[in-house]
């Protein structure tokens, strides 16, 4: 049956559909947001409820501090930098902090003079700003003596070996360094070199380097001459069999070694330097990381270990490379680098029986005055102001001259001179 009705309401019921969400405003850090409920009859549509419903603020969300408006601090005026917190979901500041950076003051340096006996060259003065390092030289040596390194005091035949300083050096005032010499008495220059079992705790001294330690396979590394610094010397003139090299195995001492096979090991910084006796040449890597020579020292390519891992006789070279362990050519017979240690490779170390004395002081080679007074340098810093480029401080000897630099001037500014 089929009916019809004007007023359809009288006999429909709602029905709830599902609640909706209506007129959304987002909530940000510092507002709370709102929106509202409607809930429609699923049948005919028609608004059944409708509720505002409200959504609290975020609130700041603390980012990562942040360094802003830096200045840097000059010898005359303050700098300082705003340490600043930033919210991270709307960028508002949430806090600064400003930091002060006190002016830095004249900056200090100090000069480190070296005090040499009579015919061996001085080095020249070293100028170093306050915590900065120098890198110390060496010096030349009198014959009969041995370079050891500096000292801050003189020392005049000693037997105990003093703190001995090379390398990097790093002064905390004016000082004069003094040369530090070796020399033996009672020895009767007889030197032998006895097989090296365990690691020194100076490996400072003469060495004869061999691959093998037998009579029968053993061969001698010795000293070369170079045609240019870092040349490669990996070639059979660089090695000597035991029958040819004409010294005398006893009891793993070796003895009537000529010069041609005696290398110096010398103390630099925190390394050593293999420097053969005969040519003067220096042991190292070349730049392609086999064996080079080098007819005046290079830092890192002729920097050595000795005694690295468990084998006391193994030298490492601190430039590294493919092949930085002294090695041996079984095949073609001479001395080369290898890319691990060859334990057949050793060490033997010069000793005598005489008595091994440490000076300054060698008068045989001085004036009456066995001690001279060093020679006195100065040191003139120049300040400038803030904005003008600075001028690097000038040494100069007692009683000599140099020539004062102009210094730049600011905008509006006229440069007359120093004060």
């Amino acid at each position: 049956t089929t009916y019809y009705n004007t007023n359809p309401s009288a006999t429909h019921t709602h029905t709830a559909a599902s609640a909706v969400q209506e007129n959304y405003t987002a909530p940000t850090c510092t507002a709370a947001g709102s929106y509202d409920e409607v809930v429609y009859c699923a049948t005919c549509g028609e608004e059944m409820s409708r509720t505002h419903k409200t959504v609290a603020a975020l609130g700041h969300n603390a980012g990562s501090p942040v360094q802003e408006n830096y200045v840097a601090p000059t010898e005359t005026a303050d700098g300082g930098y705003d340490t600043v917190t930033y919210c991270t979901r709307c960028n508002a500041e949430l806090s600064r902090v400003h930091t002060t950076l006190p002016a830095t003051g004249p900056t200090v340096y100090y000069t480190v003079t070296f005090s040499v006996p009579n015919g061996v060259t001085a080095p020249s003065a070293l100028t170093a700003a306050a915590g900065s390092s120098v890198t110390l030289p060496t010096a030349g040596a009198p014959d009969g003596y041995t370079f050891v390194g500096w000292v801050t005091a003189s020392v005049e035949n000693a037997t105990a070996k003093p703190t001995v300083l090379t390398g990097s050096y790093t002064p905390a005032s004016n000082l004069t360094l003094y040369a530090l010499y070796s020399y033996t008495e009672g020895s009767g220059g007889a030197v032998t070199y006895e097989l090296v079992s365990s690691a020194p705790s100076d490996w400072s001294g003469s060495y004869v380097i061999t691959y093998g330690t037998a009579s029968s396979s053993m061969y001698l590394l010795k000293g070369v001459t170079v045609s240019s610094n870092g040349a490669q010397i990996e070639s059979t003139s660089n090695a000597a069999s035991y029958a040819n090299a004409g010294v005398t195995l006893s009891n793993n001492q070796l003895s009537n070694v000529a010069d041609d096979y005696v290398f110096t090991m010398a103390a630099k910084g925190s390394y050593y330097t293999l420097q053969s006796v005969k040519t003067g040449v220096y042991m190292g890597l070349a730049s392609n990381s086999y064996m080079g020579g080098y007819s005046t020292y290079t830092a890192s390519y002729c920097d050595w270990t000795p005694g690295t891992g468990t084998n006391a006789s193994s030298l490492k070279c601190a430039y590294g490379g493919s092949y930085p362990y002294f090695g041996f050519n079984t095949s073609s017979k001479y001395f080369w680098t290898n890319s691990s240690v060859n334990t057949s490779v050793r060490l033997w170390k010069g000793t005598s029986s005489g008595t091994t004395y440490y000076t300054t002081v060698i008068t045989e080679q001085t004036d009456p005055d066995p001690d001279p007074e060093p020679t006195t340098y100065y040191t003139v810093t120049f300040s400038v102001p803030s904005g003008v480029s600075a001028i690097s401080p000038m040494t100069v000897e007692a009683g000599g001259t140099i020539t004062l630099p102009t210094a730049g001037a600011p905008s509006g500014y006229t440069f007359l001179g120093w004060v």
